[in-house]
């Protein structure tokens, strides 16, 4: 047996698919944004790298300079050589030992090497003439990257000039004295340079302590980067996943509110459980059935075992056994009274299949059922009025007849003959037969309706008259509570009146001495309220009530079964006909006629008719009981 497969949640209404465009964005949007910062990153990386490197070199430099300063300034402080001859081997060796320093070396033009930090390179060939002649040594020092047999090496190169007052080094001249005092070392003989010849200082600094500082500060920027590079990222979809889990909430209120106009709008009551039976959700329908309260949320969280109405237990049990429950037909038991369903129930699950709870739609079946028997009616109606159209057209000639005859008897008897009295008792019966036989013909074949817009008040107080005579004879007081600023409708005034004073002298005779009839009237824009027992629909249209209401002994449910059925009465002289000429009437105005009545408390015939002529209505009267 297939269950009823009904998904949670107020997803009752269609989504719209998600638009292309919209759903491929997050991608293209994150790979443009990492493409970004990826630049970004690379960019700021490169920067650094250059800047770290511009001042490891700037560093470097400013090193050479201070010993080639010093160098310089030990060979001005040699007593009694000239400065070729001078060159201090101690200061060399002293100096050549800091762990930085690859080698110091003074050369000639031709490259020959006249001082070394190795003294066992003096006398061999640092550079050829041609590569010297590039280097373009002069009294500025200059650096170049190289490698040679010693590895990468930082070299710095200036034309030697012990005998020219320079200023020291920037850094050189922030040193104490003592410290610069420790540079002047004790010098040992240099090997004499030939006179006359240019001596250039080369001062090679290792690039190894430099490049393992710039790979650490290279690797330190790089991590860096990516983490700023994360954070920016991380950020971004941040912002991202927050923007798109607000327009998927908006998206899902949006959803929930259609979905919920929609329940609500549905012309069926709709009812959902959990597992438990707590209600989680109802349109406006479902309050007035189980007779709570009709407050927004005023059922959510109650137990609908609660409420009566159905055996609720039992539904739920049928449903977890499997069984199908649909368009069950049986009579609902709400505050007001039984009204006649269509019930309808199955199992909520989710993708999974696991149950969720329960769903119940609760169809009124109350405007059906009248529109059945209605139809019933006008069935039994129909064959009726043809029937008694040709008993009343085959009686009412020969009645004209007997007239006849019967005042033709009577004008030949004297007024003293007792005769003459049964001739005047003969014509009475045949008017009474005859005003019969006109009222079968009213109800079988009514005519057309002119319809003219016309005041209820008048109407009112017209029939108010025509029933005086009647009612003063049981001393029944007849009120009139008439609406203020009703407005005119469209009728037939004469046939109206003729249906509106049948409900009043009906009322005038269910009534006792000395009680009340009261006719009032309204004005409604719509309702969907409904009545126990009616002839014609209404609906949601502007409407105008008049209501005919009795103080006399009221009617069993029995009685209210049949009162609009032809020839149905309870009073020993009546026809049966009035009320259903008047509800023929009524109905030909396209409106409703609907009574309601409780014994001991009276009798109420309440009248609907549209504001509009042509407006037909729908819906069920409305219950003004």
């Amino acid at each position: 047996m297939r269950q009823n497969q009904i998904q949670p949640g107020p997803a009752m209404a269609h989504t719209p698919p998600a638009n292309t465009a919209t759903s491929l964005f997050p991608s293209w949007a994150a790979l443009g944004i990492a493409a970004i910062i990826a630049a970004l990153v690379a960019v700021f990386t490169v920067g650094n790298t250059r800047h770290q490197t511009a001042q490891m070199e700037a560093l470097l430099q400013d090193r050479a300079d201070m010993i080639i300063w010093a160098m310089e300034s030990a060979a001005r402080n040699v007593r009694g050589e000239t400065y070729r001859a001078n060159i201090p081997k101690q200061l060399f060796a002293e100096i050549a030992k800091q762990p930085e320093i690859t080698y110091i070396a003074i050369v000639t033009s031709d490259g020959v090497i006249v001082a070394h930090s190795k003294p066992e390179l003096v006398g061999s060939v640092l550079y050829s003439p041609a590569t010297l002649k590039t280097l373009e040594a002069g009294n500025t020092s200059l650096s170049r990257m190289v490698t040679n047999d010693y590895g990468r090496v930082f070299e710095v190169y200036k034309i030697f000039t012990p005998t020219s007052i320079l200023r020291p080094p920037m850094r050189m001249r922030h040193m104490r004295m003592r410290d610069m005092q420790e540079m002047h070392m004790q010098e040992n003989e240099p090997q004499e340079a030939p006179q006359g010849d240019e001596l250039i200082i080369v001062v090679g600094l290792t690039m190894e302590t430099f490049e393992k500082a710039l790979a650490a500060e290279h690797h330190a920027t790089v991590l860096n980067a990516l983490l700023l590079a994360l954070a920016a990222f991380g950020g971004v979809l941040a912002i991202f996943w927050a923007n798109k889990y607000q327009t998927s909430r908006r998206q899902l209120q949006n959803t929930q509110a259609l979905a919920e106009e929609v329940i609500n709008s549905l012309p069926v009551g709709l009812l959902t459980v959990d597992q438990e039976g707590t209600i989680t959700r109802y349109n406006r329908f479902i309050p007035p059935l189980l007779g709570a309260a009709e407050g927004p949320g005023a059922l959510l969280g109650t137990k609908l075992a609660a409420y009566n109405g159905a055996n609720w237990q039992k539904l739920v049990a049928a449903l977890d056994n499997d069984e199908s429950l649909l368009e069950q037909e049986g009579l609902f038991a709400s505050a007001a009274h039984e009204i006649p369903i269509s019930l309808s129930a199955g199992k909520i699950t989710d993708d999974a299949g696991q149950p969720l709870g329960y769903v119940f739609v609760l169809r009124d079946l109350s405007e059906v059922k009248q529109l059945e028997e209605q139809l019933r009616r006008n069935e039994r109606l129909s064959a009726l009025g043809t029937l008694a159209a040709g008993v009343a057209h085959e009686i009412r000639n020969p009645l004209s007849s007997i007239k006849g005859f019967a005042l033709l008897l009577s004008n030949r008897f004297s007024p003293q003959d007792p005769a003459k009295e049964t001739a005047k008792i003969l014509i009475q019966e045949v008017e009474r037969l005859n005003r019969v036989v006109s009222e079968l013909l009213a109800f079988a074949r009514p005519n057309n309706l002119n319809l003219t817009p016309t005041s209820l008040d008048h109407i009112i107080s017209k029939t108010l008259r025509l029933a005086e005579l009647d009612a003063q004879g049981k001393q029944i007081t007849l009120k009139a509570e008439p609406a203020e600023n009703l407005p005119d409708i469209p009728l037939d005034g004469e046939r109206f009146t003729q249906a509106l004073l049948n409900l009043v002298l009906n009322a005038v005779q269910a009534t006792p001495v000395g009680g009340t009839v009261t006719i009032s009237t309204g004005l409604h824009m719509g309702s969907q309220s409904m009545g126990s027992h009616s002839m014609g629909t209404r609906g949601k249209d502007p409407h105008v009530i008049v209501r005919v209401h009795d103080t006399g002994h009221g009617m069993d449910a029995e009685t209210m079964q049949h009162i609009f059925s032809p020839y149905f009465t309870t009073k020993a002289a009546g026809t049966g006909l009035g009320l259903s000429i008047a509800s023929g009437i009524i109905t030909k105005h396209g409106g409703t006629l609907h009574a309601t009545s409780t014994p001991g408390n009276g009798s109420t015939f309440t009248i609907s008719l549209p504001l509009t002529q042509g407006a037909q209505h729908t819906m069920a009267p409305e219950n003004f009981s």
